[in-house]
């Protein structure tokens, strides 16, 4: 063979070997991202430095210890695959810090916590006590990574011209497809659950070993703690569950019903207050006819590039409901009904703008899974619910995205208790009076199973009571002493006129 021949059949063996260790290390790669191959024994924490470059010129960037602890892929066989469950141990800003932290229990089906660290290593949480946070599995930083285009398919289907009942016939494709997808990769869908989170949480408690801990979960956040205070193995030194979504609430069912008292309750605030009666005059039923106007003309809204978006009857009522969700939007919805019933172009361009990365952050596998498995024991009494809501209150459908396919679901066959149980940890409990979503009978329904709490409702206020001002010194008496916190008196000094409704309400 002459020399030429030679190189040439060495550069073939070269490339064929490279492709090989290419094709190895893609494998490899895609393993470790499901959190099969991670090298750890389950319970093992291996700190690392933080992924997300954006916190490098932080000034606070030095209290965030960053790691991932090993956890079981299903809990009922240990000794089986496992994934990688991102989490951060977050310095108090005062040292030394008190020896009992903070455990956060993220709201939303399937919202990672570690993008809002910024908010939390300022929050009033963090001045003496740790905070620990964490992405659960399937979500941000943690494995295994599933379906990471959902979010953006839910949005373009959103932006079609379509009539629900079709969005939902394509939406549940997508879904199916990803389930598919999931299962195909080897991963149990049924383990995605609360009960299997708060698992996650106490393994990942365990192991950091603090002599005890303070548990504090918004809205979907608050379902993770009651099963985390049902299977721990940790000391609880006290609860704060805020805009509560118990185990065995129907809140699914329960969501037009919910959003349409918020909407009384903002309509008779208006009605209550004479700027907002001269301007925005039968605000009620002008939204109605308005709604029932778009279900044969949609909202036409230009994206650019040529392109147009469509925005629903349901659609338009989720962007009201998320507003309702923050009492400081209530001055600005009647005059924001307005703006789209003319059909301002460049009012719903800016609502679209602030829509598309709500989507992309709300809508992912995990929440998917959750919100099926949760609940499916309430699918029958859900969709009764459901249906007597629809008559009560005829034209105001909303959007939710993962609804119409628990409805129909015959997938998951499994599913987590939903039986309450008693506590006596120190616990405090809040809810909002406007709350569109968890609103004050779920806290209610909650009440009854803790034979030591302080419950407080918040006249006015919307979703999550843990961001308002008042919220906040009740909270922090509370965790100061686990006594009464009431006598602070912030809620006897509400104004409720300035909190319900702005006077300065826009032209």
């Amino acid at each position: 063979m002459d020399e030429k021949a030679r190189f040439l059949k060495n550069l073939r063996m070269v490339r064929i070997a490279s492709a090989i260790r290419k094709s190895l290390l893609l494998f490899c790669l895609s393993l470790f991202s499901l959190g099969w191959m991670s090298g750890q024994s389950v319970g093992e924490i291996q700190w690392s430095s933080f992924p997300d470059q954006r916190y490098e010129d932080y000034p606070w960037k030095e209290r965030i210890k960053f790691g991932y602890l090993t956890i079981p892929a299903d809990y009922r066989q240990p000794e089986g695959k496992t994934y990688r469950l991102a989490f951060v141990k977050l310095s108090a800003r005062r040292r030394p810090a008190l020896a009992d932290p903070i455990l956060i229990f993220e709201g939303g089906w399937g919202k990672p916590s570690l993008q809002s660290l910024d908010f939390y290593a300022n929050t009033f949480l963090n001045e003496d006590r740790d905070l620990i946070l964490l992405d659960h599995r399937g979500s941000g930083y943690s494995s295994p990574s599933m379906c990471p285009e959902l979010g953006q398919q839910v949005f373009n289907a959103l932006m079609e011209d379509l009539p629900y009942d079709k969005l939902n016939q394509v939406l549940k494709r997508k879904y199916d497809a990803c389930l598919d997808q999931i299962e195909a990769a080897g991963i149990n869908p049924f383990t995605f659950g609360s009960d299997t989170r708060s698992q996650d949480m106490i393994l990942l408690a365990e192991k950091l070993d603090y002599p005890a801990y303070n548990l504090l979960g918004v809205s979907y956040g608050t379902r993770t703690i009651l099963d985390f205070m049902a299977r721990s193995r940790v000391k609880i030194r006290s609860a704060i569950l805020d805009s509560n979504c118990p185990i065995g609430w129907p809140n699914n069912g329960r969501m037009l019903q919910d959003f349409g008292r918020s909407l009384d309750l903002l309509y008779a605030a208006c009605k209550a207050d004479p700027a907002c009666q001269k301007r925005y005059p039968d605000l009620r039923a002008r939204y109605l006819a308005f709604l029932q106007e778009l279900e044969t003309k949609p909202l036409k809204v230009k994206l650019g590039d040529g392109k147009f978006g469509y925005l629903s009857a349901e659609e338009v009522n989720a962007i009201v409901h998320q507003l309702l969700y923050e009492s400081s939007f209530y001055g600005d919805i009647p005059w924001l009904m307005k703006q789209m019933m003319k059909r301002r172009g460049f009012i719903l361009k800016r609502i679209l703008q602030g829509l598309e990365p709500a989507v992309m952050d709300n809508f992912n596998a995990l929440g998917l899974m959750t919100n099926v498995y949760d609940h499916k024991s309430l699918q029958d009494s859900t969709a009764q619910l459901y249906q007597a809501a629809i008559a009560s209150y005829s034209g105001l459908r909303i959007f939710d995205g993962y609804f119409p396919y628990y409805l129909q679901d015959s997938r998951f066959t499994s599913y987590a208790d939903d039986k309450p149980f008693m506590t006596d940890v120190p616990s405090l409990i809040l809810a909002g009076e406007f709350d569109p979503i968890t609103p004050p009978e779920a806290s209610a329904f909650l009440r009854p199973y803790f034979t030591e709490h302080y419950y407080f409702e918040f006249p006015g206020v919307g979703h999550g009571v843990v961001n308002h001002y008042c919220g906040r010194q009740i909270i922090q008496k509370f965790l100061q002493e686990l006594k009464d916190p009431s006598g602070e008196g912030c809620l006897e000094r509400f104004d409720e006129d300035q909190i319900r409704f702005r006077k300065n309400i826009r032209k």
